[in-house]
């Protein structure tokens, strides 16, 4: 499992900042709490409790050499994933929708 659907209304998801590159580019302050890749599950603002997906994966980035010769420590990666999904399962007002599991 790489993704989880979680819903909350602990983070911004409905001011639109002049900054963002598209209506619903929500999840600073949500990125910032979690330090993981996220988003924002709809076409901009919403009154109803927000949904992101947040994702823990090994990503090389652009370095070819990375690419190419660099493996990710799976146990390390196992660990990291474990940990964010623990943080997100018992933090107060975020409900986990999708652990992936289905």
């Amino acid at each position: 499992m790489d993704s989880l659907t979680v819903e909350t209304e602990l983070f911004e998801h409905r001011d639109v900042k002049p900054h963002f590159i598209n209506p619903c580019c929500f999840g600073e302050d949500f990125a910032a709490w979690l330090w993981m890749a996220l988003s924002f599950c709809g076409d901009g603002p919403t009154e109803e409790p927000a949904q992101w997906v947040v994702s823990v994966a090994y990503d090389p980035g652009l370095n070819l050499f990375r690419r190419l010769f660099h493996r990710p420590d799976p146990g390390g990666l196992t660990q990291m994933r474990e940990a964010v999904w623990g943080a997100l399962r018992t933090a107060d007002g975020i409900r986990v929708l999708d652990d992936g599991t289905q």
